[in-house]
């Protein structure tokens, strides 16, 4: 979407995506190298937001990420790509512990947020001011209280 005028400022289209995928992953050491390709590849798409990349058999990736319609789209097209893309395709050849994954189009969950930005300058995004890759343990804490 281009910016559109408004009387306050321009008015931009922001596109949320929110998304857990349950995945056997690796060692912390392993996941550093996969953080580093998915820094590479969100910078490059100008994404904001949170990515938390858990270690283990029984963790996953859990994300909320903000940007233009166009990079979220093709983000979540790159992710479900089976088998991956380069260069993630090339980190599961040299990882062979870890089984090559693509996440589900249905696995997104998707957002619109209308930005109205009276400094003018289009690509301020205030949803997500920065960018947060985290290897962790456990992506969600468990609790082991009975309800």
């Amino acid at each position: 979407m281009y910016p559109l005028a408004h009387p306050l400022g321009l008015e931009t289209e922001t596109t949320i995506i929110l998304f857990y995928h349950y995945t056997p992953l690796g060692t912390p050491s392993e996941m550093a190298i996969y953080a580093s390709l998915q820094t590479s590849l969100l910078t490059s798409l100008n994404l904001t937001g949170r990515l938390l990349i858990g270690c283990g058999p029984s963790e996953g990736l859990n994300g909320t990420l903000a940007g233009s319609p166009s990079s979220i789209s093709t983000y979540t097209s790159l992710l479900s790509l089976s088998p991956p893309p380069p260069p993630f395709a090339s980190f599961f050849l040299s990882h062979p512990s870890i089984p090559p994954f693509s996440i589900p189009p249905s696995s997104f969950k998707y957002s619109s947020h209308i930005n109205i930005n009276i400094n003018k300058n289009i690509n301020d995004n205030n949803l997500f001011p920065d960018l947060h890759i985290r290897v962790v343990k456990e992506v969600s804490e468990r609790s082991e209280r009975a309800l």
